[in-house]
C-alpha cells in the first residue's frame, strides 16, 4: 500500500491514508458506504464493515513518546483514540505504576504531618497484651496497577505496590514488654501469628533476656569467664572506692586510655632534629614502616642502589608497570576539538577580588605571567577554589618528592608544586566563565579551553567527557 495522505488529528494522533483497493466481485454487490475513519467510500467485504481497510490511525506511547500502529487495528473512531496510549503492555504498567506512585507519594507527605492518633479509627482487643489498631486507609486505597487485595492482618481491602505485600500498611498489632511494659508495634503479618507468641521483649530487655538465658548454659558462661580472666576484669579500685573496669591492674575510670589506635600526623623527631611524619611515636624518615604487598610507596631498591618508587615489591625504575588508562595529553591537543562555543572573559583576579568571587560558579585558569596556560578548574565555587590554591601553593612550594609521599593526596600536592615551581613562583589567576551554574557546560569550556591553550598540567577529571558525541 502506497501511502498518499498523513493527517494530523492531534499531538498524538495520525491518520494515515492509502490507495483504496479495487473491489472483489463479491464485493462489489454491496452498497458503498463511507468508512468511518477517513470518511471515503468504499465497497465493504461484508455488510457490517465499518472501515475501508486503506487507512489506519498511528498513536503515540504515552510511555516512550514513540509512534504505532495498533494491533490488530481495533481503532475505528477517532473518539477512540482518547486519553493515553501505550505501544505494549508493559509502557502502560509502568506508566501507571508511576503516576499512582506519585499519588501515594503526596498522600504519603500529609500523613506525615499528622500523628497516629489522628490517623487511629479504630482498636481491638486481641488477647490480654495485644491490640489491633486500625489508621485511617486512605493512601492504601489508591488503585494501582495490581489486583485490589484483602490485608491478612486486619482483613480490609486495599491496593497493594506489589504482588507480595500481604499487609496494607495501615494497621499494627501494639503489644506490650513482658518485662518494662513498654508499648511497641510488632511485625506479625496474621492474628494466628501473634496469637502463638505468649511473651514481648522491646529491644533493650530483648538483649537482657538472651544474656540471661544464655548465662544459664555453663559452657557459656565458662567461654564469657574465660574471655575476662584474660585480661579484662571488674574489680575492686581503692582510688575510686568502687568496683570498675580493669585491664590487669589498671583502672580505666581513674587511669584510662587513648580510644583508638596509633594516628598519623607531623611533630618534631629528635633522631632528625625536624618536624616529620608520625604514626603515634614512630617516625617515618628515620623508622620507616614496611610497605605491604600491594600498596604505593617510597622504599630502597638493591638494583638500582637508591629509594625509589614502589608499588608493593617493585621497583617502577627496573621493573616499571604500564599505567593504563591514563590521559595522552599530547593526543588530545593534537586532535581537533569543538566541544562548545563561547567568549573567554579573560580577566585577571587579584587577592582582593577573592571574595567577591566567592559563590560564583565558572570557570578559571592558573597561568605564567607571560600568558602561557598552566591548568583550568571548573568549579560551583570560583572563590573558594582559588583561596584553596592559594594556601596549596605556599603548603607544598620547595618539597621533596620523599616529604609529600608521606602526606595525603600527595599526586595533588605534588601538582601544586611543579605549577608553583614552573610559574618561578608567579602564579596568575584568571577567570574565563563566571555565573555558568550547569555543570556540564562548565566541563566542556574547561576542557575546550585546556585544548586551545595547551594547558601544561591540566587533566580531565575522572568521568569527565573531552570528545563529541
Amino acid at each position: 500500500m502506497v501511502i498518499i495522505k498523513v493527517i494530523d488529528v492531534n499531538d498524538n494522533v495520525k491518520l494515515v491514508i492509502t490507495d483504496i483497493p479495487e473491489p472483489s466481485e463479491r464485493a462489489s454487490r454491496f452498497k458503498k458506504r463511507k468508512c468511518s475513519r477517513c470518511d471515503r467510500e468504499f465497497h465493504p467485504t461484508v455488510g457490517t464493515q465499518p472501515t475501508c481497510g486503506a487507512c489506519y490511525y498511528e498513536l503515540k506511547c504515552a510511555y516512550c513518546g514513540e509512534w504505532f500502529k495498533p494491533k490488530p487495528a481495533k481503532v475505528t473512531r477517532v473518539e477512540q483514540t482518547e486519553g493515553k496510549n501505550y505501544c505494549c503492555k508493559a509502557h502502560g504498567d509502568k506508566d501507571k505504576m508511576h503516576s499512582v506512585n506519585r499519588v501515594k507519594s503526596d498522600v504519603s507527605i500529609k500523613r506525615k504531618s499528622l500523628t497516629k492518633e489522628k490517623l487511629k479509627e479504630k482498636e481491638y482487643e486481641i488477647k490480654e497484651n495485644v491490640k489491633l489498631v486500625l489508621y485511617s486507609i486512605d493512601s492504601a486505597k489508591i488503585k494501582s496497577v495490581f489486583k485490589e487485595s484483602v490485608c491478612t492482618r486486619c482483613g480490609r481491602e486495599y491496593y497493594p505496590n506489589s504482588t507480595k505485600q500481604k499487609c496494607c500498611g495501615c494497621c499494627a498489632f501494639v503489644v506490650e514488654c513482658s518485662i518494662c511494659g513498654k508499648h511497641l508495634e510488632h511485625k506479625a503479618a496474621t492474628k494466628e501469628e501473634i496469637e502463638s507468641i505468649d511473651e514481648f521483649y522491646c529491644g533493650d530487655c530483648s538483649r537482657v533476656n538472651v544474656m540471661h538465658t544464655l548465662w544459664k548454659d555453663p559452657e557459656f558462661a565458662d567461654k564469657v569467664k574465660s574471655y575476662l580472666l584474660k585480661g579484662s576484669e571488674i574489680k575492686f579500685c581503692e582510688e575510686c572506692g568502687k568496683e570498675t573496669h580493669h585491664v590487669g591492674d589498671r583502672c580505666r575510670v581513674c587511669d584510662p586510655w587513648e580510644k583508638g589506635g596509633a594516628s598519623f600526623g607531623f611533630k618534631y623527631c629528635e633522631e632528625c632534629q625536624e618536624v616529620t611524619n608520625h604514626v603515634g611515636d614512630r617516625c617515618y624518615v628515620c623508622d620507616p614502616w614496611e610497605i605491604k604487598g600491594g600498596q604505593f610507596g617510597y622504599k630502597y631498591c638493591v638494583s638500582c642502589s637508591q629509594e625509589t618508587f614502589h608499588a608493593g615489591d617493585r621497583c617502577y625504575e627496573c621493573d616499571p608497570w604500564e599505567n593504563k588508562g591514563g590521559f595522552n595529553r599530547e593526543a588530545f591537543y593534537s586532535d581537533k576539538l569543538e566541544l562548545i562555543k563561547f567568549e573567554s572573559v579573560d580577566k585577571s583576579i587579584t587577592l582582593e577580588d577573592i571574595d567577591s568571587l566567592k559563590g560564583v560558579p565558572g570557570v578559571w585558569s592558573k597561568e605564567t605571567t607571560d600568558g602561557e596556560v598552566l591548568d583550568v578548574s571548573e568549579t560551583k565555587d570560583i572563590g573558594k577554589e582559588i583561596s584553596f590554591s592559594v594556601r596549596a601553593f605556599k603548603a607544598n612550594a620547595g618539597k621533596t618528592d620523599e616529604e609529600l609521599n608521606a602526606l595525603n593526596n600527595s599526586s595533588l600536592r605534588k601538582k601544586y608544586r611543579d605549577i608553583y615551581e614552573y610559574a618561578e613562583g608567579e602564579v596568575v589567576f584568571k577567570v574565563i566563565a563566571e555565573g555558568v551554574e550547569d555543570k556540564e557546560t562548565r566541563q566542556a569550556i574547561e576542557a575546550q579551553y585546556a585544548h586551545d591553550k595547551k594547558a601544561v598540567f591540566w587533566s580531565p577529571a575522572p568521568g569527565q567527557s573531552i570528545y563529541v558525541d
